[in-house]
């Protein structure tokens, strides 16, 4: 399904089944990334055309890379244009937990909703990070320009319990704020 944008620009929206997998490996330069809980083993890309990342499950763990062009070719003219469309990448699982959840990305806000994370390293440098479950044993959450919300109170820039534990959740955002519960 390809859609047309006011500005002439291609977006699309690709659903795409995938095989079962039980960790997560994203690295994009300039998208929001959502998981949740649905029917079955899914990724839903909503962007621009020319910035549809690869998508492939190996070895149990889905992997999500950005094209090398896509911060260079799109980024530079989206930062002057507060319209901009940020691309998001939908993360459906019918399960409801993930083992592990790597995330790296430039710019984008990334969230999980209705599925507990049970470790993972998620590092954005502008975005916020709203995770709704999470059955870590540890946990290490820092933000430069933002606050740490744990469980519902609010820890300031940085929040760390644990974080030597075998099962450690930890975040990183340089502008935006973490949300874990």
């Amino acid at each position: 399904m390809t859609l047309s944008s006011k500005q002439g620009e291609s977006a699309t929206v690709k659903n795409l089944s995938v095989p079962k997998f039980s960790k997560i490996d994203v690295n994009t330069s300039n998208a929001d990334i959502e998981i949740k809980k649905g029917d079955s083993y899914k990724v839903i890309y909503n962007g621009k055309e020319n910035t549809i990342p690869d998508i492939k499950v190996k070895r149990d763990t889905l992997q999500i890379t950005s094209p090398h062009h896509s911060f260079i070719m799109g980024n530079i003219w989206d930062l002057f244009n507060r319209r901009r469309r940020v691309p998001l990448i939908t993360i459906i699982v019918p399960t409801n937990n993930i083992k592990d959840v790597s995330i790296d990305s430039s710019n984008g806000n990334v969230s999980a909703k209705d599925v507990i994370v049970k470790q993972g390293e998620i590092d954005t440098s502008n975005g916020s990070v709203n995770i709704s479950h999470s059955d870590a044993e540890g946990y290490d959450l820092l933000t430069s320009n933002g606050t740490v919300t744990f469980k519902g109170k609010k820890k300031g820039e940085e929040y760390s319990k644990k974080s030597n534990a075998n099962s450690v959740l930890e975040i990183d955002t340089s502008n935006g704020n973490i949300n874990v519960n």
